[in-house]
C-alpha cells in the first residue's frame, strides 16, 4: 500500500508510484494498492493486481480480505486494556 491519508480517511494521491509498482513487482507482491488519483490505464497491462482506492475504508477492506472472506476482529475493548501516565 502507498499513499496518504487526509484527517477525513480520504486517500490523497502520492509521488513515485511506477517505482513503487515495480519495486513490489520484484519483491514477488501480488496485490498493490495505491490512490485512486494516481491510477493510470496502463496499470492494466501489468501482471500484479492494482487496485485504486480513494477512502481509508476501502484500504481496510482490501488488505483484510482474504480469499473472498472479510476476517472479522472481535475484541472487547476492555480486554484492550488502556495505558495512562499513572501506568507509566
Amino acid at each position: 500500500m502507498t499513499g496518504e491519508i487526509s484527517i477525513r480517511g480520504l486517500v490523497k494521491p502520492v509521488g513515485g508510484i511506477l517505482a513503487k509498482i515495480e519495486a513490489a513487482k520484484r519483491a514477488g507482491v501480488k496485490k498493490v494498492l495505491i490512490p485512486k488519483d494516481n491510477y493510470q490505464e496502463s496499470f492494466k497491462e501489468y501482471d500484479i493486481e492494482i487496485i485504486p482506492v480513494e477512502h481509508i475504508k476501502e484500504v481496510i477492506e482490501n488488505a483484510i480480505l482474504q480469499e473472498n472472506k472479510r476476517v472479522i476482529i472481535d475484541k472487547e475493548i476492555s480486554d484492550v486494556g488502556i495505558l495512562t501516565a499513572s501506568n507509566l
